[in-house]
């Protein structure tokens, strides 16, 4: 009897292995289906602002299309891991005036990627930010205007930027809203 009970449990293990590997594979269809609709949508017009990037493969598939380098000029990166070598192919996207940053690590890795881009105008980030490095190759940005941080940035930060930076313009979150923020933090602990 336990080695009926022991092949049936092999056999459900067997079928929820197999079971994964489709919801991988469908996820995976899914996704290149996903990016090939981002391409087209760039390809036809759209500036990128409707374009969340999460992964180095979509960024290599725009800059590889010539009518999305023409048309894309605002990239927001969400959730990604910036520290992956092939996000460098950013570079090839001449005409990008805006980066948006949304969760992301290596956000210096970044900065060193985007590194003297001259149609980089605005940089947009919530999350993690910029240590001396990478505030460093910011300023490498010849026509940077403004960096926008959404969450609170500490007073070390917001000096580094200000002084490395002075002719851009470094917009915070206001101090009422982020009060508004810790305060509905502090109620959703309780």
């Amino acid at each position: 009897m336990a080695g009926v009970f022991v092949a049936i449990l092999g056999l459900m293990v067997l079928g929820l292995l197999a079971e994964g590997k489709r919801d991988q594979q469908e996820f995976e269809k899914r996704r290149a289906e996903r990016w090939q609709e981002d391409v087209s949508l760039v390809k036809a017009g759209n500036d990128g602002s409707r374009i969340f990037v999460n992964d180095p493969t979509l960024v290599e598939m725009l800059a590889n299309e010539p009518e999305c380098i023409a048309n894309l000029t605002t990239l927001y990166f969400s959730m990604a891991d910036l520290d992956d070598d092939r996000f460098a192919a950013v570079k090839k996207l001449t005409n990008l005036r805006s980066v948006g940053f949304y969760d992301c690590q290596g956000m210096d890795a970044a900065a060193k990627t985007i590194e003297g881009m001259p149609s980089i105008e605005e940089i947009w980030c919530e999350g993690e930010c910029f240590t001396a490095a990478g505030v460093k190759s910011l300023a490498t940005l010849p026509n940077l205007k403004r960096v926008e941080f959404v969450w609170e940035v500490d007073p070390a930060s917001e000096q580094l930027l200000r002084s490395t930076l002075p002719n851009v313009e470094i917009k915070l979150p206001p101090p009422e809203e982020l009060e508004e923020e810790r305060s509905e933090d502090r109620a959703g602990q309780k």
